[in-house]
C-alpha cells in the first residue's frame, strides 16, 4: 500500500493508469486532469553502469536517461506531493499499477501495520526468502 493522499480520482487498477502529484502540475504550471491521457518516454537514469533511483539527487554531467519505450497513461487520480518523496529528488512520482508480465530488479513497497515490531515477520511471510530492506529510522519515529 502507497502512502498516498488522493485529492480527487482514484488509485491506478493497471499499469496503462496512473496517479500525478499535485505539486508537478503546479511547479510547471501543467494543465492536467483525471481522464487526460499522457504520453511519456520510459527510461532509466544511469551513471555508466549504476541505475539511479529517485532517491539520489541528480548528476549533473555525469548521469543520463536511457530511453526504453514510449508509454501512454490515463491520469486516474491527482494526489498531494509524497511524503517518501525528498526535497532534492531529480524529478517527480507519478504512480501506476504493477505489471505482473514485466520482470523488475527491485520495487519499493509502502505497507502500514498495527504493530510495527511485526514488519519483519510480514516482510518474510509476503516474500520468503527475498533480499528486503527495512527503513528502520522510520520505524524509531
Amino acid at each position: 500500500m502507497v502512502p498516498v493522499q488522493l485529492i480527487t480520482g482514484r488509485l491506478p487498477k493497471d499499469g496503462s493508469e496512473v496517479l500525478m502529484p499535485s505539486h508537478l502540475l503546479s511547479d510547471i504550471n501543467l494543465d492536467c486532469a483525471v481522464g487526460d491521457t499522457l504520453n511519456l518516454a520510459v527510461g532509466l537514469r544511469q551513471d555508466g553502469d549504476d541505475i539511479l533511483s529517485q532517491h539520489i539527487p541528480y548528476r549533473p554531467g555525469d548521469e543520463l536517461l536511457s530511453v526504453g519505450e514510449d508509454k501512454t497513461y490515463t491520469v486516474v487520480g491527482i494526489y498531494e506531493k509524497p511524503i517518501f518523496e525528498a526535497a532534492d529528488a531529480p524529478g517527480y512520482t507519478l504512480i501506476t499499477a504493477s505489471d505482473r508480465t514485466v520482470l523488475v530488479e527491485s520495487i519499493s513497497v509502502f505497507v502500514s501495520l498495527k504493530e510495527v515490531e511485526e514488519v519483519y515477520n510480514y516482510a518474510d511471510g509476503t516474500a520468503p526468502g527475498a533480499d528486503y530492506a527495512v527503513n528502520s529510522k522510520l520505524l524509531q519515529e
